[in-house]
């Protein structure tokens, strides 16, 4: 069996409703896409990392640092659909798809989500979980909450408090974490499908491989980061940085690769 060649891929786009610019907001003083990518490239198992982008001001950003960005058109329904328009453009067998609104990625969280894929063919689609430890995590919308098998496979996405609790001590209560990782079959397999109505109102994109009939595996991390929605989470993002060590602030420096 040949080693497959993997590769990290960063969706970003400039118009978010949310948080326009976020790709570009300053944390530590450097734009946030490129302390990702940054981080990304510790990985051991990743040959490349690629931002996915639909906006010149973040290709120009990038390509001055001295990294790689492919250019997409501006319609794609998730961040999963711009990877897989891109991936035409890519040389790799299998795809991380890394969230641009981490600056504290941990290099560990790309090669958990990679380890079943190792284990055989049958693993095609991967997600990161972790334990909900956060008061109000299990109410809020903004958390994707999810069940699975005995084996990991997911059983459902909801943003709604899931699973339901008829009794104390029930199963652990677990989110998804925005990191996944595909074999390239399925990562077009994904794009030459529709959008489907537990996709369209849970706004959870790997609902798709599931209302299609595949599995989609998840992986438990211990590994807790901090994500960027709102200019608010910048704000705190920016304080945890300022109060990281030496080591870690450096860490997130970008250096050519």
């Amino acid at each position: 069996m040949s080693v497959p060649r993997i590769v990290g891929m960063i969706p970003a786009r400039f118009a978010s409703s949310r948080f326009p610019g976020k790709p570009l907001a300053l944390v530590g003083g450097q734009p946030m896409i490129l302390r990702v990518v940054a981080q990304a490239l510790k990985s051991r198992s990743l040959e490349e990392v690629v931002v996915v982008t639909d906006d010149d001001r973040i290709r120009e950003t990038v390509e001055a640092a001295g990294f790689r960005a492919v250019m997409t058109s501006s319609d794609c329904f998730t961040g999963t659909d711009r990877v897989a328009e891109a991936v035409s453009r890519v040389a790799a067998d299998w795809i991380v798809n890394i969230q641009g609104d981490e600056p504290f990625l941990e290099p560990q969280m790309i090669e958990q989500a990679l380890g079943p894929l190792f284990e055989g063919p049958s693993v095609q689609v991967t997600t990161l979980m972790t334990g909900i430890r956060e008061p109000g995590d299990r109410e809020s919308r903004h958390t994707v909450k999810v069940v699975t098998d005995a084996q990991g496979d997911i059983l459902c996405f909801s943003r709604n408090p899931v699973p339901f609790r008829r009794f104390p001590g029930g199963p652990l209560d677990i989110k998804q974490v925005g990191l996944y990782a595909f074999r390239r079959k399925a990562l077009t397999s994904f794009a030459s499908w529709k959008p489907g109505p537990l996709e369209r109102n849970e706004s959870v994109e790997l609902y798709r491989f599931l209302e299609n009939g595949w599995k989609v595996r998840g992986v438990l991390t211990s590994v807790r980061t901090v994500s960027v929605d709102t200019p608010e989470d910048l704000e705190r993002v920016n304080r945890r940085f300022q109060t990281a060590s030496p080591t870690r602030r450096e860490a997130g420096r970008c250096r050519m690769p």
